[in-house]
């Protein structure tokens, strides 16, 4: 099943909530090719993607994931989840031309196995862009296929991205070209959050006289606006108090409005929050940045998180995290995985990363 929030070749752009607008430039980038996906973050680190369909008692996903620095080597990841009694030892990689075995550990309910090893990650380059078709992970008596078809596309994209193409150091495309003359990574972005303490929860959530009849919530499902268990308040600072409106509820989505007031009430306006827009989106509107699906402020890190569910299981979908620093709420971390194949959250690529100070 594939996520319906994000489409092929979805470029995400941050736009500072402050400023009203959002700017051109892309900062990451998620790739869709047959059965492999590719994500870039605003880092350059980009990862290379196949998931084992979800037709079955065991799910797999592998991935080879590589930071932007020129020199950076790439990581092979591989993960196997199953109802069956799975046995330690390694991994067992086969596909047509190919053998080779990779060290796993137990990891709540998984093997997971992880190597730098240059040759193996280079036979598995090969076999991506070969005429093989499956790569079988075998473990015990348990056995995962994966799909080849777009792994070419999806390893060629990522070298691409980073500037690889032509270099020494590509995956797919090699070439001449030195490491000295490839583009450096962007740097990790830094926010200092908020002095700890400033934030507080504020119970009872009773919103201002004012506050519904903000046009934010026009469109917002009446009953659901009269929900006072799924309200909520938090004051930021001596005169700055965070609301969380409760606007619509899907089957596994809560959508929630936030907003911002004076310590009265007075001058409400949308929260400063980045506004996640897609260039191509012919409805910027409909993703507004002050609506947030199941989301909550934590007061102690000063972090508001979101997790957008594409199903029930929640293995699809994206996961945001945004940081209070006394001002706005700076983007922490974009987490996407538009596939629904089983993959548990802490699994999934980031569209953007930024680091708490």
């Amino acid at each position: 099943m594939r996520a319906p929030l994000l489409g092929l070749s979805l470029a995400v752009c941050l736009a500072s909530a402050l400023s009203g607008g959002a700017f051109a430039k892309p900062i990451a980038t998620v790739f869709d090719r047959k059965d492999w996906i590719g994500v870039c973050d605003n880092t350059l680190r980009c990862t290379a993607m196949a998931l084992a369909p979800d037709d079955g008692d065991s799910r797999a996903y592998l991935a080879i994931v590589r930071d932007g620095d020129p020199a950076a080597a790439p990581m092979l990841k591989i993960a196997v989840y199953s109802d069956a009694n799975i046995p330690s030892g390694p991994l067992h990689l086969h596909a047509q031309g190919f053998d080779a075995d990779v060290a796993g550990r137990w990891a709540d309910g998984e093997i997971l196995a992880q190597s730098k090893d240059p040759a193996l990650i280079a036979a598995l380059a090969r076999v991506g862009t070969s005429e093989a078709r499956t790569l079988q992970i075998s473990i015990g008596k348990v056995s995962v296929p994966i799909s080849l078809s777009g792994a070419a596309a999806a390893l060629t994209w990522i070298d691409d991205r980073q500037g690889r193409l032509g270099s020494i150091t590509a995956l797919t495309r090699k070439g001449p070209r030195p490491i000295s003359e490839m583009p450096p990574a962007p740097l990790l972005p830094v926010y200092v959050a908020a002095l700890k303490g400033s934030a507080v929860e504020i119970k009872p959530a009773v919103f201002p006289k004012a506050l519904l009849a903000r046009p934010e919530l026009k469109d917002c499902d009446k009953a659901q606006l009269n929900e006072v268990d799924e309200r909520a308040s938090w004051r930021l600072g001596p005169d700055l108090v965070l609301w969380s409106v409760p606007c619509t509820l899907g089957a596994y989505n809560l959508a929630s409005v936030f907003l911002v007031s004076d310590s009265h009430g007075g001058a409400l306006r949308p929260a400063p929050i980045p506004a996640l827009a897609t260039p191509d989106s012919s409805d910027p509107a409909a993703n507004p940045p002050f609506m947030l699906i199941n989301a909550d402020f934590d007061p102690k890190t000063m972090i508001l998180n979101a997790f957008e569910k594409a199903r029930g299981l929640g293995d699809c979908g994206n996961l945001d995290r945004f940081l209070w620093d006394g001002r706005v709420f700076q983007p922490l971390e974009i987490d996407v995985m538009p596939e629904c194949r089983g993959v548990t959250p802490e699994a999934w690529p980031a569209l953007y990363r930024g680091r708490a100070k």
